[in-house]
């Protein structure tokens, strides 16, 4: 990761770690529902202070579910996490993100996506 990354990136990403953690405690389950990625990303990509509590909430609640079923995926997901919030330590959550910024959070969204293909939600490839 590259240590200059926008803030607009660092939070697509992250958005994007959650999402996986989401789909991966769902995968043996029938709940077909509406993720809190999913209900939250235009908040997140706009104003992001105000989505990033629940987005959060909703990584923790995930990420015990993805441990008891399956080790490895959870400490890759742990670690892909804590690579973000590490990056995110000197900075706050910010208000709202300007349009370059917004930008840079659906292009790092988008390309953390596809690094997560291995994974499935449902019928739809993550």
């Amino acid at each position: 990761m590259d240590g200059n990354e926008g803030i607009g990136s660092l939070l697509g990403r992250l958005l994007s770690i959650v999402e996986a953690t989401e789909a991966a405690c769902k995968v043996n389950m029938r709940d077909e529902g509406e993720t809190v990625c999913g209900r939250q990303l235009p908040t997140a990509s706009k104003t992001p202070q105000f989505a990033y509590p629940e987005i959060l909430r909703a990584y923790y609640a995930s990420i015990k579910i993805v441990r008891r079923n399956n080790e490895g995926r959870a400490i890759l997901l742990d670690s892909l996490f804590d690579e973000i919030s590490n990056a995110l330590e000197e900075r706050r959550i910010p208000k709202s993100l300007n349009e370059a910024e917004q930008c840079d959070f659906f292009i790092a969204y988008r390309l953390q996506r596809r690094e997560f293909k291995w994974m499935t939600y449902g019928k739809a490839e993550v």
